[in-house]
């Protein structure tokens, strides 16, 4: 949020919305001189400063998070990952056979967010979907200046993408870079 205190974003990929669903959640607590004295915050009676929601049932936000510092250098943005959500095709035949494609949303920092994020109602400034049913893109995500811009860029991995027809389940590491993130929010 921009103060200079550090921020801690935590994800709970195994989170329910509703009973049982999964659909995953991920926790934004803003960093203060209070929360910074060895204290602990117990989820199941206190909130995060901004809580981001899964979209679907199932789709498991959370299992990968990062802070990168994508669209500027005054607020970090929030990263995170659901390893089941797909793009959906509108054809609730169709949609049922998929999952696992994976997603990573991106959400551009601000001095403020909203106290809850709902991915099923709300759109990530950027949003990157896995390329094929099974990819789990998003399994690990990291960030830092890697390609050398003044921003962040975003490394992500799948975890059972395959890249030849002769190797299975290989994995592929993919570098998204800072410019071409900000250029499409």
């Amino acid at each position: 949020n921009g103060d200079s205190v550090g921020d801690l974003f935590i994800g709970a990929s195994g989170a329910s919305v509703e009973q049982l669903d999964n659909r995953g959640k991920a926790y934004l607590f803003f960093g203060s001189p209070a929360r910074l004295n060895g204290s602990v915050t117990d989820l199941s009676s206190a909130s995060a400063d901004c809580t981001l929601w899964g979209a679907d049932p199932g789709d498991r936000l959370g299992h990968a998070v990062a802070m990168p510092r994508i669209f500027s250098s005054q607020y970090a943005d929030l990263a995170v990952s659901a390893l089941r959500a797909f793009e959906e095709t509108g054809d609730p035949e169709k949609d049922r056979w998929l999952g696992s494609w994976g997603a990573i949303y991106v959400v551009r920092g601000r001095a403020e967010f909203p106290e809850r994020i709902d991915f099923s109602f709300e759109r990530a400034d950027v949003t990157i979907f896995g390329a094929t049913n099974g990819d789990a893109f998003g399994y690990q995500l990291a960030a830092g200046r890697i390609l050398g811009a003044s921003r962040d860029d975003l490394a992500a991995t799948t975890f059972r993408a395959e890249r030849t027809p002769r190797l299975s389940d290989e994995g592929v590491a993919v570098i998204f870079p800072s410019a071409s993130l900000s250029e499409s929010a």
